[in-house]
């Protein structure tokens, strides 16, 4: 009789141990109570274990509901506080180019709420989940966050600008590239604080002319490196095939003061002569890249280069063009330093 008092005892503890232990987030009243929209973003989610899952599985799937509804929570509002502010920031530059910022922002749009508090609880087959954050501990989070990426964006244009004006384009671009993936985040960060403290310095006018800073510099970039042919000597053969050669990375303009390089070019035929029916040609070709804003010359080149064909015209022809591919796949290896 005395073990099944025991008994019977224990499995009332149990019992009454486990409605204890039922959290207060599971009331509504109290989760408003207790974690108030000034102070919390919340998210709450709730169902029932599916036969083809374990305990755990269904866990962590409810948690992830949770979270993504605290954190649409804050897109919410970030959605509000941007759209406010979008609107003053007016930026220049080609429509295609500001698409790409809003790519990149997508990428980022689905947010992790840096302190991010999960709990569950599990009742009649039934799954409970919440999640929290305090709104003065994101800000702190995030008021971090901000400052790196705001100071690594910066970091990257300066070395973007110095390259781009050393004429190193290439580089420039790459750099650009990671700028722009550095300003969504910032943009991100951005929109959290905004969220959270309508009073944060989130510096809204210099990412603003960041944004369209960068905008102008990859219209700019997307030409590739604007390069003015001088031709000296009138060898349109040379010259046809060095565009050529470098269409894909360079374009050309009809003036100097549209090009970053000049690109100065003198060729003439030295000797021609025969051997049989086969007819040989001595181009000499000197060549200076000098650039355009200081005329300082940067690239200058000169060599000899034969040419052959079954007349001296064909001989002539084949040594320039030779001359020609020779340029195009040398400025080429150049500029890619």
């Amino acid at each position: 009789m005395k073990r099944n008092i025991i008994t019977l005892f224990i499995a009332v503890s149990s019992v009454l141990s486990a409605v204890a232990q039922a959290p207060n987030w599971l009331d509504p009243q109290a989760r408003r109570t207790e974690y108030p929209s000034n102070m919390f973003f919340v998210g709450y989610a709730e169902g029932e274990q599916r036969a083809d899952e374990t305990q755990n599985a269904a866990k962590a799937r409810l948690t992830k509901q949770a979270q993504a509804e605290a954190a649409e929570a804050v897109q919410v509002q970030i959605s509000s506080e941007t759209e406010s502010r979008s609107k003053s920031e007016k930026t220049q530059g080609e429509e295609q180019f500001q698409s790409i910022f809003e790519s990149a922002v997508k990428t980022t749009s689905v947010i992790e709420l840096m302190g991010l508090n999960t709990d569950s609880y599990v009742k009649n087959n039934t799954i409970y989940a919440f999640a929290y954050v305090n709104k003065f501990e994101l800000k702190g989070n995030y008021v971090n966050q901000f400052k790196m990426n705001f100071q690594e964006l910066e970091s990257t244009l300066n070395t973007a600008k110095q390259l781009e004006s050393s004429g190193n384009k290439t580089k420039a671009l790459a750099q650009y590239q990671e700028a722009v993936l550095l300003l969504a985040k910032v943009k991100q960060a951005q929109g959290v604080l905004a969220a959270v403290d309508r009073n944060a310095n989130i510096q809204s006018e210099k990412t603003a002319q960041y944004r369209s800073d960068i905008i102008q510099a990859l219209a700019r970039l997307s030409q590739g490196t604007r390069i003015y042919v001088e031709n000296v000597s009138n060898t349109s053969l040379i010259v046809s095939t060095i565009t050529k050669a470098l269409s894909n990375e360079c374009s050309f303009p009809a003036s100097a003061e549209q090009a970053d390089y000049v690109l100065r070019i003198n060729a003439s035929i030295s000797d021609c002569y025969n051997q049989g029916a086969i007819f040989f040609c001595d181009a000499d070709v000197k060549v200076e890249l000098i650039k355009a804003q200081s005329g300082e010359v940067l690239y200058p080149d000169e060599f000899s280069q034969k040419g052959k064909g079954t007349n001296k015209k064909e001989a002539t022809d084949d040594a320039y063009k030779k001359a020609g591919k020779t340029i195009g796949n040398n400025l080429s290896e150049w500029l890619k330093k």
